[in-house]
């Protein structure tokens, strides 16, 4: 991969991944340090890359081991205050966006991890699949638990449930 394409592949999913990386950990420090760690490991590994059109589920792919080795590093588990942003952020949210993010930060990991790639980071379920290690088929059974979930919590809290909880599934 030459210099340009690299540059570009990292204009275009450096804020993804840090988004990513946000969600993961739930701390903005947290999460550029190991934005930029995973950007350099691909860097220093580029040469693994078979094909340049998998970049962003490869770019992905590390990020998210890397979320999981910090974790690990820290011994600390996911919880509801590692997921929300920090307090200075908090402020910022809506009534209904807190109480999304106080939900997703319920769901069970793997749910989590499903939502979270599915609705906010745009991949589709194969690659979801593929970036998760498991069958296109449990993509689909997680991401339906997490929104029925989701739905249950937010309607407990709420009168309406988010419009976005509703769409259909592929």
């Amino acid at each position: 991969m030459d210099n340009t394409l690299w540059q570009e592949l990292v204009e275009q999913l450096y804020d993804p991944i840090f988004r990513f990386a946000v969600h993961m950990l739930g701390s903005y420090e947290d999460a550029e340090d190991v934005t930029q760690q995973s950007f350099l490991k691909a860097f220093h590994s580029v040469h693994q890359l078979d094909d340049p059109t998998k970049a962003k589920a490869w770019l992905y792919a590390i990020a998210r081991n890397q979320c999981h080795d910090h974790l690990r590093s820290l011994k600390r588990f996911f919880s509801l205050r590692a997921l929300l942003p920090q307090e200075r952020c908090i402020e910022m949210l809506s009534p209904i966006g807190h109480e999304l993010l106080r939900a997703i930060g319920s769901l069970p990991r793997m749910q989590r991890e499903v939502f979270l790639l599915r609705e906010w980071h745009d991949f589709s379920t194969v690659e979801t699949a593929q970036l998760l290690g498991i069958a296109e088929g449990s993509v689909k059974s997680h991401l339906h638990r997490a929104k029925s979930a989701l739905r249950q919590c937010l309607g407990e809290q709420n009168a309406e449930s988010p419009a976005n909880l509703d769409e259909e599934e592929d």
